[in-house]
């Protein structure tokens, strides 16, 4: 596979959800094994490692986990007596 055209793969899965990309990396090549899953890498990012022996290729899907700040509330004391 030469360097084009393995940018251009990068740029179809980049586009894609994680479970789309996948599917597409199974289709690319039938002997296509998982190496690793979900490797951590830091504190939020996944690593997903697949070789494709058929195209002599190594895929990493990268996930990355983004932290929503907790819903403010507006009034966090106790309930007023009434």
């Amino acid at each position: 596979m030469s360097e084009q055209e393995m940018k251009d793969l990068a740029e179809h899965l980049a586009k894609m959800r994680m479970k789309r990309a996948r599917n597409e990396i199974r289709r690319l090549d039938t002997e296509a094994r998982l190496k690793f899953w979900r490797n951590a890498v830091g504190m939020q990012e996944w690593h997903t490692t697949y070789e494709l022996p058929g195209l002599g290729v190594r895929v990493v899907l990268v996930e990355n986990r983004c932290i929503r700040p907790p819903a403010k509330r507006a009034w966090c004391g106790p309930k007023p007596n009434t």
